[in-house]
């Protein structure tokens, strides 16, 4: 029973395409019969010579339409947006710059691993609560209240934080990172 249903289907799947081919009678329609050609134009006959006539004057003449001006003056541009976003002041301009990881984390969540001193600067390694490592050197900018590390001694890292109190007002506070304590069983 599938076979057969299967055959019949192919069938009625191909009878369209089989009916629009030319080798069973359908398909394109016959084209019409080629016009015949157009007549020979016949020689030219010399022309008579006569004297040229002025043109007459027109009675009603058409009015020339002018051309479209636009003056914006006093009208609004429609190419500008309604809604118009402020500009950023200086002072904002702080706010828009993209932050770095070190930046997205507060201080207490980091964890100095390793210092290294060396005559040109110090320089330190920090890890985050993820296990991921950072290196930090005078000047890196750190944590969420625009720190900046201010300077790198022997087995502490200074941070210079930007403090803002209940009334707005901004007070530089100095954070440690220091190594770890190491928790022994005596």
């Amino acid at each position: 029973m599938t076979r057969l249903a299967i055959i019949l289907l192919a069938w009625l799947l191909l009878l369209p395409g089989i009916w629009g081919c030319d080798w069973l009678g359908g398909g394109q329609e016959p084209k019409p019969p080629a016009a015949p050609p157009p007549p020979k134009p016949k020689p030219a006959q010399p022309a008579k010579k006569t004297p040229a006539k002025a043109p007459e004057p027109v009675a009603n003449p058409t009015p020339v339409p002018q051309e479209y001006a636009y003056y914006p003056s006093g009208k609004p541009d429609p190419f500008r947006p309604f809604i118009v976003p402020p500009s950023p002041t200086p002072k904002d301009k702080k706010k828009f710059t993209a932050l770095t990881p070190l930046q997205k984390l507060d201080i207490s969540q980091l964890k100095l691993v390793a210092i290294i001193q060396r005559p040109g600067g110090s320089t330190a390694m920090v890890q985050d609560a993820g296990g991921r490592s950072y290196i930090i050197v005078k000047g890196t900018l750190l944590g969420r209240n625009d720190g900046q590390v201010s300077a790198i001694s022997g087995d502490t890292v200074f941070v210079k934080e930007i403090d803002t109190n209940f009334l707005g007002e901004k007070n530089p506070v100095i954070r440690k990172l220091e190594f770890p304590k190491s928790e022994t069983k005596e």
